[in-house]
């Protein structure tokens, strides 16, 4: 909404320095008579007020039909108008929210969030990077999207974007919202070591994270799991619990229980993503 306001004060703006500089200087000819009687005088009229030259002492001749070319007294005799300060200030420096990147944004680059909006950035995709990816930016805090490293948690389309020894795999979808791909150790459980899962990290301030490898049973409550596949081995409690935002699965999540039935005598309340002022935060899962 903020940009949406300050686009259209700059237009409105830019629309009235248009009208004055399209109104003025405006000349008023001298009267023929008052001419041939060496009397006359020219008035020009500005948005400034109006200014009374003297009158003109010499006599030129021109030929009918022709018009005297100007010459450069002439044109120094008329000053540019100044130009004010916002109409050169029409885009957005790094973090500022935006809309479209080349009405936006000095860097030319918006990157977009589905509905979470969009913020001025050095990149909004891997194209825009001289070697590796773009890493994600935040919307809702205000963090642009810059070129990474190609190394663990570095943003990244394709494997081209992440370097040797890491390889690009989604870390964080929300359908229809979101979806931040990025470096990792693995993709899957085949590339970790003997004893070891594929796990994801995940940092929720950018929708993003990395996939690393993890020994079996290490991962402590509130870490996150992969979910859909190995995560309760991967969790010490047993139980990697699905956690939502605004009913919305949107990642695992070590956690005490994963249905009643994990909770005797209870019932199991399931984590929960929740947004807390400009930040998203995990609600722990627990027997109730």
């Amino acid at each position: 909404m903020e940009a949406m306001v300050r686009r259209l004060r700059i237009l409105l703006l830019t629309a009235s320095l248009l009208i004055a500089l399209s109104c003025g200087p405006l000349v008023e000819l001298p009267d023929e008579d008052a001419d041939a009687s060496g009397e006359g005088t020219t008035t020009a009229t500005t948005t400034t007020g109006t200014t009374t030259t003297p009158p003109n002492t010499t006599t030129s001749t021109t030929t009918p039909g022709t018009a005297t070319p100007p010459t450069a007294d002439d044109a120094s005799d008329d000053e540019p108008p100044e130009i004010p300060d916002f109409v050169t200030e029409t885009c957005g420096e790094l973090g500022e929210a935006c809309v479209d990147g080349v009405f936006d944004c000095c860097s030319g680059n918006c990157y977009l969030v589905g509905p979470l909006g969009g913020v001025c950035s050095e990149c909004d995709e891997d194209a825009d990077c001289p070697q590796w990816g773009c890493n994600p930016a935040s919307p809702l805090e205000g963090i642009p999207a810059w070129c990474g490293d190609g190394l663990s948690g570095s943003g990244c389309e394709t494997n081209a974007a992440c370097q040797p020894g890491f390889v690009c795999d989604t870390i964080f979808e929300i359908p229809g919202i979101v979806e931040t791909s990025t470096c990792g150790e693995c993709s899957s459980d085949t590339p970790c070591p003997a004893g070891n899962l594929c796990a994801p990290a995940y940092d929720l301030s950018l929708f993003a994270g990395h996939w690393y490898c993890v020994p079996q049973g290490a991962l402590p409550p509130g870490a996150g799991c992969d979910e859909p596949g190995t995560g309760d081995l991967q969790c010490a409690s047993g139980h990697c619990a699905p956690a939502s935002l605004m009913g919305i699965s949107v990642i695992g999540v070590c956690s005490e229980c994963e249905s009643n039935l994990d909770c005797p005598g209870g019932s199991c309340v399931l984590p929960e993503v929740v947004i807390e002022g400009n930040e998203l935060v995990v609600e722990l899962g627990y027997c109730g």
